[in-house]
């Protein structure tokens, strides 16, 4: 595997911005403050000389001492980022400000052009007169600076990208959007396929997203001292390989650079099945699909540490009770340490058995070595585990402040574990594993719509629904995103909207999904009874116009065109990835053409794909590199991850392949992607 590789290149990343910190207040936004916690934490701004760190906040400010300031933000340095550093640079006495931002000095040009650059326009000189007025005098000196600080790695084999956490492939409903915008611009013609949409038929904000993930990529490159070849499976993965292709800072890199890696990027909406079913077999899946989101964080967890504390709830009062639990700051999974350097990578490539397994033979080995008594009966057998017993070995640690700091990586984990393994809701998760099953089996006919409407049917002893309606929305889009499972026209369709609406209006606000209340024009505050059934009526049939474009999304593949395979026994879901890396590691070379598309870089891209076209000349292909990064636009699971890992070792590919992509996408978070959010209109802060 890759071991340090992205993370040595993160550390090139970063420097820049720890040679500015020293003496200064650092502030800094959500997305980047995720970035830092997995590349070292406040820990290397401190010790870089920072004198303290803030939330990049108009409610925040300079002590009445500080005189210099650093800003750390992941936006356009315009709007709403604008108006925060305004308000804490007039509420401090700084006389030296530097300002980092992700977004390079083209790209702000960019976004206050009509899709023409202007190479001469100073942004950023003259952001840094406006700062030196709003210190109060231009003798005071300021610096704006890109700083694309977008990595977060997870593990030696997996980096995400905090700062890009929003980019998603474009999906078979933008076309009307994107024809609206087009025909605004003075085009006639329209685009029916998501392969005909070319870059600037894009909205603004989108089109800033892509210029914005091509340049980070291209610094990652930079960092790496490699040279790029870039391969692309999908749409939007082509206009941002295009993208990184045509960056002047990325040619002139291809011409210095010593060695070579290939960029492959794959669209996440070409496989929406695997991100939308209930993984029964990994278990870090399950603990991103049922705890809480860690507040702040787009890829982490929080988690319950109270039974590390020496003070319980049970012993206090039931409001003293409630007071302590809402002050203790929750646990999180923990970038690899010396401690442990590869805990979370093996359990997240690991059944969900053996990393349990895992879990508890390295919880007993640590207790052991603390000298804590550990229940023979749970010592004696370290090769099965179950939630209770990984507490039980954890709660010895118990009052042990330096046994919880040294083993705090191990002990997350296993809490982790045991929290969402013994969680109300995993019986739940399990129900719609087994559900998505069955309706897999029945993927061949209007079965699956059928079993669905039934599913919305069911009640409990008490009369009440047995499924959410997030849950329904979640196995209309398993088995919508699988294959078309009826025509548009076909009256199945109206009796499940008929039916679909009606248990909106029958559901609890706070029992709906965010999305959807907004779709609904609700602010959550309202009952259920003010649900209106018409409003419901009309959310809905947005929603199956969407889930029925799903299966479109891989019209124009011809190799990879379907996940649904059939088999001796029940039918099984193929996940692209896995299709995808059979054909580009298997040593025989098949072809992967025309669905794979190698993006030219320069006149030697250009004569490489031209002599492809002659049979006995090999076109290039991704893993004639040293290094692969196989990165997927729109998130990716932790089931994916586990399934590259074991190809890699399948076919015994000696080179380095690391894993990359924008975000952990979980089921939840694909009902909200694929059917309410307006990804082709970023929250851009402009």
């Amino acid at each position: 595997m890759a071991g340090d590789v992205i993370a040595g290149a993160n550390d090139k990343l970063w420097r820049p911005v720890l040679s500015k910190v020293k003496g200064s207040v650092v502030f800094i936004d959500f997305s980047c403050a995720e970035c830092l916690y997995w590349s070292g934490g406040p820990k290397i701004l401190l010790d870089a000389g920072a004198v303290s760190i803030k939330e990049f906040s108009s409610f925040e400010s300079g002590g009445e001492k500080n005189t210099k300031a650093v800003f750390i933000v992941s936006s356009l340095l315009k709007g709403r980022a604008q108006s925060v550093l305004r308000d804490t640079i007039k509420s401090s006495n700084f006389q030296y400000c530097v300002v980092f931002t992700t977004f390079d000095e083209d790209t702000h040009r960019f976004s206050n052009s009509t899709n023409v650059v202007d190479a001469n326009s100073p942004i950023f000189e003259d952001l840094e007169s406006q700062i030196s007025r709003w210190m109060g005098g231009m003798s005071y000196s300021c610096e704006v600076l890109y700083a694309p600080l977008f990595i977060a790695p997870f593990t030696s084999l997996l980096f995400l990208t905090p700062t890009l956490n929003e980019v998603f492939p474009l999906l078979h409903h933008d076309l009307a959007a994107i024809d609206a915008v087009r025909k605004s611009k003075g085009e006639q013609h329209e685009i029916n396929r998501l392969s005909d949409v070319h870059f600037y038929a894009l909205p603004t904000n989108y089109q800033l997203q892509i210029r914005n993930l091509a340049a980070s990529l291209n610094n990652l490159f930079e960092a790496l001292d490699c040279k790029d070849d870039l391969f692309v499976v999908g749409s939007t993965s082509r206009l941002i390989g295009t993208q990184l292709a045509n960056l002047p800072a990325a040619r002139q890199r291809r011409k210095t650079s010593s060695k070579q890696a290939s960029l492959l990027l794959i669209d996440r909406t070409l496989d929406t099945v695997g991100p939308a079913a209930h993984s029964d077999d990994s278990v870090v899946d399950k603990i991103f699909g049922i705890l809480p989101e860690l507040p702040c964080h787009a890829n982490n967890v929080a988690i319950d540490m109270l039974c590390l504390s020496s003070l319980k709830p049970t012993d206090l009062s039931e409001s003293d009770s409630n007071d302590i639990t809402s002050m203790y700051f929750p646990g999180s999974l923990m970038p690899p340490n010396e401690a442990y350097p590869s805990m979370l990578e093996d359990m997240m490539t690991s059944s969900q058995r053996l990393a349990l397994s895992l879990l508890k033979k390295s919880l007993i080995n640590a207790a052991e070595e603390e000298e804590f008594q550990v229940d023979p009966k749970i010592s004696s057998n370290k090769s099965s585990a179950n939630p209770d017993e990984l507490h039980s070995v954890v709660e010895t640690f118990c009052g042990n402040a330096g046994a919880i700091i040294y083993h705090s990586n191990l002990l997350q984990l296993a809490l982790a574990s045991s929290q969402t393994l013994s969680h109300e809701y995993h019986e739940k998760w399990m129900e719609l594993s087994s559900m998505e099953k069955i309706l897999m089996q029945s993927a061949d006919d209007t079965t699956p719509l059928t079993r669905i409407l039934d599913v919305i049917n069911q009640e409990d002893e008490d009369g009440n629904r047995e499924w959410t309606v997030e849950e329904i929305l979640m196995l209309l889009v398993y088995i919508c995103s699988l294959k078309s499972v009826a025509a548009p026209d076909e009256e199945i369709w109206d009796e499940l909207s008929s039916t679909l609406s009606l248990a909106i209006t029958e559901s609890k606000i706070e029992d709906l999904p965010d999305g959807l209340v907004e779709a609904l024009g609700m602010n959550g505050s309202e009952d259920s009874e003010d649900i209106d059934l018409g409003q419901a009526q009309d959310v809905v049939q947005l929603i199956v116009e969407k889930l029925q474009g799903l299966s479109n999304s891989r019209a124009d593949l011809k190799l990879f065109n379907s996940l649904h395979q059939e088999t001796m026994g029940p039918p099984e879901y193929v996940s692209l990835i896995s299709q995808i890396l059979n054909k580009v590691l298997d040593p025989s070379k098949p072809d992967i053409e025309p669905d794979m598309e190698h993006i030219s870089t320069g006149l030697m891209g250009l004569l490489k794909t031209g002599f492809s076209m002659f049979k006995k000349v090999t076109p290039p292909r991704p893993t004639d590199s040293s290094l692969l990064i196989i990165f997927m636009v729109g998130g990716i699971t932790f089931e994916e991850v586990r399934c590259i890992h074991r190809k890699v070792f399948k076919f015994e590919v000696f080179r380095q392949v690391v894993v990359g992509s924008t975000r952990v996408v979980t089921p939840a978070d694909m009902v909200d992607k694929l059917l309410f959010a307006n990804n082709l209109l970023p929250e851009m802060g402009l």
